[in-house]
This record gives structure tokens, C-alpha cells and sequence, in this order.
């Protein structure tokens, strides 16, 4: 059996068990920890249930000056981040870097609906590739790969490699490329 089709068997069965544990998408706005406007606006984050456990997921990929970090729609997410820098951007969101299936999970949840992606090499400002129809995740698909890492192991991984919410490679935790950034989990 060939590593995508156990990938693909691995995701059918995540898939099935989720919808029987009756799988679920929420909206919430969420208030950035590190966030230092006067407006107190607080990013979106979508929870989604996935077997039987509920988690949070960043609507758009973080940008980040190494003090704040803001998940908004319009700023330009920071790429050339190690697994190490993600990380800490994710601790000061007061999250995690999410594991391989949440962000699958919420990857193919929200690519079922997006039907505008624009599919460029061209890093944009987040939520420009796929504005998508109605809440949830942006650009998941398009615009930054990500980190993430497996579940049992915290292996860091790369999602969303070409274009493809099933796609990832695993990498070494010191890899660095400018269209690598991170999105959190809660």
C-alpha cells in the first residue's frame, strides 16, 4: 500500500468518525492576548468538534512582529518562521500549533464551501485568496503552507502542500521558507 493511500484510508476514517461523532462548526470572535489597539477587536476563531473533542482554529494566518500576533483579515501573515518561532507565536495567541488532523479537518470542512480561491503563488494579505461564503478559515488552501504536527508524536509536519488539504511533508523543526507561517489552535 502506497503512503498516500494509507494517508487517504486515514483520512476516510477520521471523516467517518467524525460525522458519527456528530462533527460541528462555530464561530466565535476571540480576543488576541497580545493585542494592543485601543479598539480591543479580537480575531475570529472557528470550533469545529472533531472525535468527539472540541477545538478552536484561527480564520486566517498570523502575522507577527515577534511581540504581537494578530490573526486578522488584510494583514500580510508572516512567513520564514521555524517550527520553534511558530510556536512561540502560537503560545502568545495563547494557543498551540494544531495537530495534522484538526487542521485537516478544518481545511476540507472549509474548502467544500469556499468556490472563489485564487490559486497564485503570490503571497496576499490573508483572507484574499479564498474570501470564502459565510464564516470559517480562509486561504487554507492557498496563499501560506503551515505548521502542524502529529498527534502522537508532535512531529512537525508542513499542511497544505500543493494546494491540497490532504498534502503535508514532514520537515526538519529548523526549516524556514518565506511561504511558511502558522495558524493556531485553542
Amino acid at each position: 500500500m502506497t503512503v498516500f493511500a494509507k494517508q487517504a484510508g486515514v483520512l476516510l476514517v477520521m471523516t467517518l468518525a467524525a460525522l458519527s461523532s456528530g462533527c460541528s462548526t462555530s464561530t466565535t470572535a476571540r480576543h488576541d492576548n497580545t493585542s494592543k489597539e485601543k479598539d480591543g477587536a479580537g480575531s475570529n476563531v472557528t470550533f469545529f468538534q472533531l472525535f468527539g473533542k472540541s477545538y478552536g482554529i484561527d480564520n486566517f494566518e498570523r502575522w507577527s512582529d515577534g511581540s504581537r500576533t494578530l490573526s486578522r483579515q488584510g494583514l500580510m501573515p508572516t512567513g520564514r518562521l521555524n517550527f520553534s518561532e511558530a510556536k512561540k507565536v502560537c503560545a502568545r495567541a495563547g494557543g498551540r500549533i494544531c495537530t495534522l488532523p484538526e487542521w485537516r479537518w478544518a481545511c476540507r470542512t472549509v474548502s467544500a464551501r469556499e468556490t472563489r480561491c485564487e490559486k497564485s503563488q503570490e503571497l496576499l494579505p490573508s483572507g484574499m485568496h479564498c474570501p470564502g461564503n459565510g464564516p470559517g478559515p480562509r486561504d487554507m488552501e492557498s496563499n501560506l503552507l503551515e505548521w502542524a504536527v502529529y498527534p502522537r508524536t508532535g512531529a512537525p509536519v508542513i499542511a497544505g502542500v500543493h494546494s491540497d488539504c490532504l498534502r503535508f511533508r514532514q520537515t526538519s523543526r529548523k526549516k524556514r521558507a518565506q511561504n511558511l507561517g502558522v495558524r493556531c489552535c485553542y
